[in-house]
This record gives C-alpha cells, structure tokens and sequence, in this order.
C-alpha cells in the first residue's frame, strides 16, 4: 500500500515538472491530509522535491516550524531538508533566515540550515559563472 502511494506521489511530481501545476495542489493538499502520518509525508515531501516553486517551499518550511525535532521525526525533518537543499535560493533564503533565529532549533541543526542555504549558495554561484 505504501508503495502506491509513493508511485502516486511522484506520478503527480512528475505531471506538475511537466507543466500541469494543478497536480502540485493534490500534493500540498496531501501534505495537510496526512498531518498525522509521517511515513506518508515523507513520500509526499519527496516528490515535493519536483515542485521547486514559492508555494511548495513556503509549505516545507511550515512542515519545519511544525514538526517537533526528535528521534523519531529525524528522518521525515532530513527529507524536508534534502528537498529544499535542491530549490532555487531566492525561494529558500528567507525561510532559512526564519529557522536560524528559531530558539526552537539546536545549534546542530542551525548549522545544518547554513550549510544548505552555503551549498545552494555555491551552485548559483558555479551556474552563475558558466
């Protein structure tokens, strides 16, 4: 069962990269859906990583500011984090800004935002200079 909705995550991934931005909805509105189920969120968030817009990602920093850090969300808040590590800076900049001055994250984790907003940083610096 996992699985189906997994493929039907990134079957709407796949048609909102194609051009059809409707099926990103179905994915936020999922996201919201499954507010209890990390296992299906991380599906979600995943296939999110194709939906690099404003929307998505004002979203996965909601999931962030909601989701409590603890052993047993590591896994679903790194998968948030892997996703936006792939989206455009102007779109995760202020987001990342946000989390920083968060007292609710460890230094740990405030050097894991830097170290993303550094990377996607160096790759618009490298596309940049091609």
């Amino acid at each position: 069962k996992y699985d189906e909705f997994q493929s039907a995550c990134r079957t709407l991934a796949s048609m909102s990269s194609s051009g059809r931005t409707e099926a990103s909805i179905f994915l936020f509105g999922l996201l919201i859906h499954n507010a209890d189920n990390i296992i299906q969120k991380t599906a979600i968030v995943e296939a999110l990583f194709h939906v690099q817009t404003k929307q998505a990602a004002d979203l996965l920093f909601r999931e962030l500011r909601l989701t409590v850090s603890s052993n047993s969300t590591r896994k679903y808040i790194n998968s948030i984090l892997k996703t936006l590590k792939h989206f455009p800076l102007e779109l995760i900049e202020e987001g990342f800004d946000e989390l920083l001055n968060d007292k609710k994250w460890s230094y740990r984790m405030k050097m894991k935002f830097r170290e993303i907003v550094e990377f996607v940083e160096h790759e618009n610096w490298e596309l940049s200079s091609l």
